[in-house]
């Protein structure tokens, strides 16, 4: 279960932004009819409840896990959070108009989650900071030390791991340039982060060298 629960995470979100416009369509019935407001509020109180506890649980384990902290996962969780402030604890607010700004929330952070944006900004660092030992290593040593410190949480030591849905590196059939091109920018959907601000092209080289030599 652990190798889908990105998909299942990415499963339930789809379900949840259809959750919300059956909400919209049944508040607009009574869009003046404040007590009817009240009483579809109340209706939808244990799914609203059920909903943000499954995306916080599929979307924070994860993260949790391999430190994945990209800005889109947290604007997700303030936006799951916000949309289940104001549906539960602003009961004078429009049930509609939460509905509707719920729908904008869920779709925008779809689509960010696709894109793989937005991320943190671009402030480079280098492995060698943190790991001053590095700086005497080879090229090979250097890939081997960073991918078992960083890369082995999700691929394993030997990259067929596949923790979380991580990609079987032994099977690969992308070139060099396109395996330094995936470090950098990451892979959207999945917990394969961007690294271009946290290790250097010369240290995602040694990287990418070490997987190949698997």
């Amino acid at each position: 279960m652990e190798n889908n629960i990105v998909i299942i995470h990415a499963g339930i979100a789809v379900i949840f932004t259809l959750y919300l416009f059956l909400r919209l369509l049944l508040s607009l019935f009574g869009l003046k009819d404040k007590d009817y407001q009240v009483r579809v509020n109340a209706r939808f109180k244990k799914s609203d409840w059920v909903f943000t506890v499954l995306l916080l649980l599929t979307g924070l384990y994860p993260m949790v896990s391999v430190g994945v902290f990209e800005l889109y996962h947290i604007l997700k969780l303030i936006g799951l959070v916000t949309i289940l402030w104001l549906s539960r604890y602003r009961p004078k607010l429009n049930f509609a108009l939460v509905s509707l700004l719920g729908i904008v929330i869920s779709i925008s952070i779809g689509v960010a989650s696709f894109k793989d944006q937005p991320k943190f900004p671009k402030t480079q660092s280098s492995f060698e900071a943190d790991y001053p030992e590095v700086a005497s290593m080879s090229p090979l040593e250097q890939g081997e030390f960073i991918f078992s410190t960083i890369c082995s949480k999700c691929h394993g030591k030997d990259g067929k791991l596949g923790r979380f849905g991580a990609a079987d590196l032994a099977t690969s059939i992308l070139n060099t340039e396109e395996k330094i091109q995936l470090v950098l920018d990451g892979s959207p959907l999945t917990v394969m982060r961007s690294f271009n601000n946290e290790l250097t092209v010369s240290e995602i080289e040694a990287v990418v060298g070490y997987i190949e030599s698997l």
